[in-house]
Parts: C-alpha cells; structure tokens; sequence
C-alpha cells in the first residue's frame, strides 16, 4: 500500500531540520497561528509547550530578558521599532538562547515578532496608563474646585458635562 505523500496525492511535510521561511511571517497575528506554523515544521514538544495557552511559557521565558533590557524604572520609552539596531540584535541573541527552537526561523523573525509585540504592549499599556493617571488627576483638580466653591458644573442640551472657574 502507497503512502498518500509518495503518490503526490498530499504534499510531504518539511524535512525536521529546515528552516521555517520568513514568507510565513504574514501568517502569524497571534501565537495559536505560531502554534500552528511549530507543529507544521516539527519544531518540537517544548515549542508546542512555550505555545500552548497564548504563549504563556514563552512569554514568561522572555519576560526576564525584557525586563532586563528597560530603564532603571522598569519601562520601556520606545517601541520595538524605535530601538536601536544594537539594542534589539542583543535582544534577539539572548532570546534565542533562552529559547533555542527559535532559531529555526529565518533572520530570526519569530524572535523579532515575539519581541515587538511583547515591548510594544508594554509601551502601550504604561502610556495609556498614565494617561488614565492624567485624566484622574484633572477629574480630583475639578472636583477640589467645585467644592471649593471656585467652579460651576452644567450639562448642556447635547449632554456634555461643562466646567468653568468662578
């Protein structure tokens, strides 16, 4: 009896050893999609494992390497984009030594895909936080005035709250 791959029937799987193509990076938004690429190049149980759950054993491999990388306070002021060429090849290096199976990725996109959105997030959710901060700031500066006796509040016909010093 023939194999269905040796007829033709179905496209053979990728040698165990290959490199996965940087064409596939256009497939991965999200880790299930990596999963899925990890699985079709045998990249292994410890992959399927870093994968599983939205990536949460890769993330928490990465995480130290990125909080290593940030300012004394802990943040990131750029995105993955802005960093230095220097910077982010570092980066790449030490990820990839803290998980091996990602250098199976040509020109190490997987790594780079990892680290920009792990970075970018960071940078994202710390401005939006104190954005949050700046806002909750205003809305306690109003509200000390309008105790105070110093601000009028009205809610005009379209129903937007105004604010005006006495």
């Amino acid at each position: 009896m023939s194999s269905p791959f040796m007829s033709g029937a179905i496209s053979s799987p990728p040698p165990r050893k290959s490199l996965v193509p940087a064409s596939k990076a256009k497939e991965v938004a999200n880790f299930a999609a990596l999963s899925s690429i990890a699985r079709e190049y045998r990249l292994g149980h410890e992959a399927l494992s870093d994968l599983a759950y939205k990536g949460e054993n890769l993330i928490r491999k990465v995480r130290l390497i990125i909080l290593r990388a940030t300012d004394e306070s802990g943040n990131f002021g750029k995105t993955w984009k802005a960093l230095s060429a220097r910077r982010s090849a570092k980066m790449v290096k030490a990820v990839n030594k803290a998980v091996p199976w990602l250098k199976r990725f040509e020109d190490d996109w997987a790594t780079e895909w990892l680290l920009k959105k792990l970075i970018d997030q960071r940078v994202h959710d710390r401005n939006r936080a104190s954005a949050k901060k700046r806002t909750s700031d205003r809305k306690s500066e109003i509200l000390e005035q309008l105790e105070g006796g110093k601000m009028v509040c009205w809610i005009t016909h379209d129903g937007v709250l105004s604010a005006n010093a006495i």
